[in-house]
């Protein structure tokens, strides 16, 4: 039975009104009221506008109900005056002395009031508390803390010291290490977006009218198109309402053009339960991670931008991490972007998935910042360096690499530099397709490799004649003897120009040759290039 510690009637500061169409999370829910009657602390971390807030919202209210004589207090995090605002808000509910005394430190009232335990049961949500610099502020500086914020001392001196089946605390924060270090080390309770079933909810429940009738398919693959992703859907379904536009041509419209889906992306519909002062865009809200990681993180930032390049999936850690990169540091960046959720480790431990949504959204980022091309440039060109030749003893790194060299080649490249490393990753996927069998496919990248090499470096160079050679090997296996006889012919003829006739490229280019002769039946010449090549 709880009872009150004053007259004071029990205080509410929660800033939103209950949601009545609230969907599922009731797993969060339960493991939330878990650590809480046993750690009295929890701390739910994810992408911005996955709902972490939303979920404190109604936690906050089933407490209220099983304890009515329990204090509720709303914390904003987001900065030092947020905070500053939300303790100086809790002081007068709590009808503390001296609160508009400018000598007195109104946060260090509110927490010593925190720290007695006669003071009854509550529960503190701190919400948005996504910059660790602000509860855990630097020492490697010489100014004074005071003159970087606007609280006397850091936001963590001001946080209950002693927390106890009467008090608890919660916190909503991006990122899972600081959510963690709020809590005293207690695991971070990670959200996910939403399962298949609770986005159809969230959705039907915010675009009723616009999403009634229409084909279940067509739910399920809007729902895929937003990831799941509450903030993408509440979003969607606001921008159907108010443009009344059905769900079957609102999809259309998202699938007829990348562009459009970065549109619905940065879309600044408003949102009454989001905090004011917090971006509504999905986009916007991302980008703040992005910025901060850029900020504090180059490393991670770089590794962000590269991963944004690459096929989303099974990203390997052997392509993100550089030669002679140190362990402690790859795992470092790559720990701050699974901190922030933007990526996630795969059941292999040593590969990680991008969010579609986050990937387009970091596209966008970087279109902003006019630095799209360079890291287009940049992951080209490591894996250029990266993708090994075809051959059988490089083949599980070339199934491995392969999904990402095709992403990457779909991107535009005017350089001439890019162009070289275009046509040389293009080679070696070529060799890998002919070695696996798959001869259109190595047929048509070989080619392209030539034209580029022949184009670019002229037709004698090294390259121009590998890329020609293989092209002729693939043409070969194809059964199209005459025109891999035409260009075994051609390459032949660069190899004794440049290299001379005794040259072991040139001799393998012989034997190539004749190779191709015989199957077509001429056995004469055959015999003829296999003497010469003795």
């Amino acid at each position: 039975m709880i009872v009150p510690s004053t007259s004071i009637k029990p205080i509410f500061s929660v800033p939103f009104e209950k949601d009545r169409q609230f969907v599922g999370r009731e797993d969060i829910l339960s493991q939330v009221e878990e650590q809480l009657q046993i750690r009295h602390r929890a701390s739910l971390h994810g992408l911005g506008g996955i709902g972490k807030s939303q979920i404190a919202i109604e936690y906050a209210y089933r407490y209220r109900e099983k304890n009515p004589k329990a204090h509720v207090f709303w914390v904003y995090a987001a900065s030092a005056g947020r905070f500053d605002q939300s303790y100086k808000g809790i002081a007068r509910e709590l009808k503390l002395p001296r609160v508009d005394d400018p000598d007195v430190d109104v946060c260090e009232l509110v927490s010593d009031w925190f720290n007695n335990d006669d003071n009854g049961h509550w529960l503190i949500i701190l919400d948005n508390a996504d910059h660790s610099d602000i509860f855990f502020p630097s020492t490697d500086f010489d100014i004074p803390f005071t003159q970087i914020n606007i609280t006397k001392r850091p936001l963590v001196d001001y946080l209950p010291r002693r927390l106890n089946p009467q008090h608890s605390l919660i916190v909503t924060t991006r990122s899972r290490t600081l959510g963690e270090d709020l809590t005293n080390g207690e695991p971070s309770i990670e959200i996910l977006p939403f399962a298949p079933q609770e986005a159809r909810i969230l959705l039907q429940s915010r675009a009723a009218r616009m999403a009634d009738g229409q084909d279940e398919s067509d739910v399920k693959r809007l729902l895929e198109i937003l990831g799941y992703i509450p903030l993408a859907i509440t979003q969607a379904a606001a921008f159907m309402r108010q443009n009344r536009m059905h769900l079957q041509k609102y999809i259309k419209a998202l699938e007829k053009d990348e562009e459009n889906l970065k549109d619905h992306l940065r879309a600044e519909l408003r949102d009454h339960r989001r905090e004011r002062g917090i971006p509504n865009s999905v986009f916007q809200t991302w980008r703040l991670s992005f910025d901060k990681i850029r900020e504090q993180e180059p490393r991670a930032a770089a590794m962000l931008s590269l991963m944004a390049m690459l096929d989303r999936q099974q990203i390997p850690e052997k392509l993100l991490q550089g030669r002679d990169e140190r362990d402690v540091d790859f795992s470092t960046a790559i720990g701050s972007l699974e901190g922030l959720s933007l990526i996630t480790k795969e059941v292999q431990q040593d590969k990680f998935t991008m969010h579609r949504l986050v990937q387009l959204s970091v596209h966008i980022w970087l279109e902003q910042q006019k630095e799209m091309s360079s890291q287009a440039e940049k992951a080209l060109a490591l894996l250029t360096d990266r993708f090994p030749n075809g051959e059988h003893e490089n083949r599980e790194t070339c199934e491995l690499f392969l999904p990402h060299a095709q992403a990457v080649l779909q991107h535009q490249f005017m350089s001439q530099s890019s162009a070289i490393h275009r046509a040389i990753l293009l080679h070696n996927i070529g060799w890998f397709d002919w070695r696996q069998g798959r001869y259109d496919l190595a047929h048509k990248k070989s080619l392209e490799a030539y034209e580029i090499n022949r184009e670019r470096l002229g037709s004698e160079d090294h390259q121009t004649r590998n890329s020609l050679t293989l092209v002729a090997l693939v043409l070969r296996d194809q059964g199209k003897y005459e025109e891999a006889e035409k260009m075994n012919r051609r390459a032949l003829e660069g190899y004794e120009k440049v290299l001379g006739a005794e040259h072991p490229d040139t001799l393998t280019s012989i034997n190539n040759l004749a190779s191709v002769l015989r199957d077509q039946g001429k056995y004469e010449e055959a015999e003829k290039m296999n003497r010469r090549a003795l």
